[in-house]
């Protein structure tokens, strides 16, 4: 029995009230043949139970208003158990919300690490060279950035210029386009899946940062020169938005270059700042 059923449970002067009430009509026709009356006595005394029939009357009309101020008092007990319940449904929808965020985000991190363990299989598989020139993973990456930085048309008495590192990219990339094409695939569907989430409570920049830590310095540079080709300008976007060559080393550049590099992609693209410093 809970507090309801307390406060509106029936008291116990209104049982010995009723108790009294049958009590009186059972026992009075018992007592009135004790006495043996005639008849015309038996017809005053039936006068003076007209008055016992008015107690009885207002005992009725007490019962009445007892019955009325009793609903009241259950239907004021019924609005409160309504307002309780309200509140409970509330207090449950509330924390329906918030267990279904958790889960969104436990969802969103679960697909984000998976990509992530995706994009680590990948480098770790590339592959370049041959015989006992095979260079794998990290190395593979370090190997074409250099040949983008230090080998190609010029040679060592002539000054590069962009167009010519953007010669030995295209050349290096045309060299391995299979491994290449991958990789940036796979790392624009990872930056895709971040930038386009809904989720309001996800820290976008956050989970970029995580993948940014993974890039070594050669990966940014290749991602500085695919974004200045036809196939890497969809890309360039999350390049910018991004800050992906916040910490790349460009101090290969020339310095009557450092401003071109700048010119390549907005300040952003370069870290909060706006520039990398090795580009100052």
């Amino acid at each position: 029995m809970d507090k309801y059923d307390d406060e509106v449970s029936t008291p116990k002067w209104f049982w010995l009230a009723v108790a009294f009430i049958i009590t009186s009509w059972l026992l009075f026709p018992i007592i009135l043949n004790m006495f043996n009356w005639e008849s015309s006595e038996k017809g005053s005394f039936g006068d003076t139970y007209g008055a016992l029939n008015t107690l009885f009357s207002g005992f009725a009309f007490l019962g009445v208003i007892y019955a009325i101020l009793l609903q009241r008092k259950e239907l004021k007990l019924q609005r409160e158990e309504l307002r309780d319940t309200r509140e409970e449904l509330r207090g449950s929808k509330e924390a329906q919300q918030a267990l279904q965020k958790t889960q969104e985000i436990q969802r969103f991190e679960n697909t984000f690490f998976n990509l992530l363990n995706l994009y680590d299989h990948l480098v770790k598989s590339i592959e370049i060279g041959g015989g006992n020139n095979i260079r794998v993973g990290k190395k593979a990456f370090e190997w074409i950035a250099s040949m983008i930085t230090n080998g190609g048309p010029f040679g060592y008495n002539e000054i590069p210029t962009m167009k010519s590192y953007m010669d030995n990219y295209c050349q290096q990339y045309d060299s391995y386009p299979s491994q290449l094409a991958h990789y940036y695939r796979t790392l624009y569907r990872i930056f895709f899946y971040i930038n386009n989430s809904e989720l309001e409570q996800i820290d976008k920049q956050k989970y970029a940062k995580i993948i940014r830590a993974q890039l070594s310095n050669d990966e940014i540079i290749l991602l500085f020169f695919n974004g200045q080709t036809e196939l890497g300008a969809k890309f360039s976007q999350y390049i910018e938005k991004y800050e992906l060559l916040n910490n790349g080393d460009f101090s290969f550049l020339p310095r009557e270059y450092k401003h071109i590099i700048l010119q390549a992609y907005s300040k952003q693209a370069y870290g909060p700042s706006g520039q990398n410093q090795t580009i100052l």
